[in-house]
């Protein structure tokens, strides 16, 4: 049995580099620092998990490179035990507005404050009226430095994609005709933490699965039915994300002949996922495959984008869809996953993730084995 331990996890001095990295853009577009303080990116660069706040809490990159914390001065004495007593922190009170108190501390600095685009429309307004040198939405430097994987993100994500696989599948083998299917979404998340991880699928039943985000109704398993199940678990902050699609039984020529054209639209959207290839690639690859075995070259069955990035959030920029013309990069990283969707009859996804190489995607973990077994 796998397990959610790892043996690099990502370390201070990885974290700096990536400090170093976001230092280097800001310096190259213009900005004197960026001011992160959304969760993920929070974590991305401090290594600390939270959530929102109405007080500011925030990481101050500068576009040399050194960077600062701010936070409530009551909370200064908990900063310092969490990054170190030569952590540079600027405290405010709560009669003080931080982001006034952070302009003054850059207005030797020049070029515009970069604010990530996932901090509160308050901030930004704050920012916008306090800045002498200007404030901008500088989003775009941290999802560049985010969408690119490191070798050991890589490993991590890889890890977590097998043991969410392995979880489902431990999951599937314990299926019970009559059984629901929040009943077997329960079973994936006990197989997820005996595997030392939180995680969980998102289960469907027969005609229900048709619906790619499902209906509220739950379903009882019988005999026949293909059970969908879209999972994923946290290793590290990292999340995997797979959907598996098994029947409970004997599979009916119709589920054979739509298992057969996804695997092929999967197949043909990985090797369109090419370093130097627009991002529409992969999506426009799967729907030829589909469309030439008659299910509609459009969203008539395949009715979603082929692809979401994946990282430390389980959707995260940017996306494998038609009209984007954004190149992929070496070791980005992407969810591949066509589906068929025709309601009241059939409904089926494949969903594997994928890093981007010169040749290809290259999965994280292995495929479904079959239409009759993970």
């Amino acid at each position: 049995m796998l397990n959610a331990k790892t043996l690099a996890p990502i370390t201070k001095s990885d974290r700096e580099e990536r400090i170093k990295k976001a230092a280097a853009k800001l310096a190259e577009n213009g900005y004197s620092c960026l001011v992160v303080a959304g969760p993920s990116n929070f974590y991305y660069f401090c290594g600390a998990k939270g959530g929102y706040s109405d007080r500011l809490y925030a990481l101050v990159i500068k576009c040399d490179g050194t960077c600062f914390y701010v936070c409530p001065s009551f909370e200064e004495r908990r900063m310092r035990e969490t990054y170190g007593e030569d952590a540079e922190v600027l405290p405010w009170q709560e009669d003080q507005n931080p982001c006034e108190m952070i302009a003054r501390k850059l207005s030797a600095f020049k070029g515009k404050i970069g604010l990530e685009d996932t901090l509160p429309l308050w901030y930004h307004s704050e920012f916008e009226k306090a800045a002498r040198q200007g404030a901008g939405d500088a989003g775009m430097i941290v999802r560049l430095c985010r969408a690119v994987k490191s070798e050991k993100e890589l490993k991590i994500m890889a890890h977590a994609n097998a043991v969410i696989g392995e979880a489902v599948s431990a999951a599937f083998e314990r299926a019970k005709e009559g059984m629901t299917n929040r009943e077997m979404s329960e079973l994936v998340a006990e197989e997820c933490l005996a595997r030392g991880c939180k995680g969980g699928g998102f289960v469907l039943f027969g005609e229900a699965a048709s619906y790619p985000h499902g209906t509220k109704y739950p379903q009882k398993l019988k005999a026949g039915d293909l059970m969908l199940c879209d999972a994923g678990c946290q290793i590290e902050g990292y999340t995997s994300d797979i959907t598996r699609s098994v029947v409970f039984g004997t599979p009916s020529a119709r589920q054979r002949e739509v298992y057969k054209v996804l695997r092929e639209a999967q197949e043909a959207a990985r090797a369109a996922a090419k370093v130097g290839n627009p991002l529409e690639a992969p999506d426009l690859a799967a729907r030829e495959a589909i469309g030439k075995a008659g299910f509609g070259y459009d969203y008539e069955t395949f009715t979603h984008r082929l692809g979401h990035g994946i990282g430390l959030d389980g959707h995260e920029w940017p996306y494998l869809c038609r009209g984007n013309k954004m190149l992929l990069v070496e070791n980005m990283t992407f969810s591949d996953e066509p589906g068929i969707y025709i309601p009241g009859e059939i409904g089926m996804r494949l969903e594997d993730c994928m890093y981007v190489t010169g040749e290809g995607g290259k999965y994280l973990a292995p495929q479904q084995k079959s239409l009759e077994e993970c």
